[in-house]
């Protein structure tokens, strides 16, 4: 099967050394794969996810977006919370848990929940 060697052959050449956690919903039958590098851009990538979330159904559900988020070693404390909220509202995204990630992050209110309603 040629999908999942896409990723993996991605993932060889791209990802970093360590071994990072991916969180990532269901694999199957993904056609395509948009790559989106963030450092402190919660309220861009946001803004970025809420276009894709507008493509047509068919075209989400064939399609991986991985958010790539970056750190540097010795990151600003703002950068380091930055990040840490953006993965905390992508995993909640992915985990259908958009309710509670809204009553936390209220200025992202609008394009959480236009990506959690998509196929996205």
């Amino acid at each position: 099967m040629k999908k999942p060697s896409l990723i993996h052959d991605y993932l060889e050449k791209y990802a970093a050394p360590v071994h990072w956690k991916m969180h990532a919903a269901d694999l199957d039958n993904i056609h395509q794969v948009v790559v989106i590098p963030a450092y402190a851009e919660k309220e861009m990538l946001f803004a970025t996810l809420e276009t894709l979330s507008e493509n047509p159904e068919h075209c989400l559900k064939e399609t991986l977006v991985i958010c790539v988020i970056n750190n540097k070693f010795a990151v600003p404390e703002a950068d380091r919370i930055n990040n840490a909220q953006t993965i905390e509202i992508l995993t909640g995204i992915i985990n259908r848990r958009v309710s509670e990630i809204l009553s936390v992050f209220e200025g992202l209110r609008t394009s959480v929940k236009k990506i959690a309603q998509s196929s996205l």
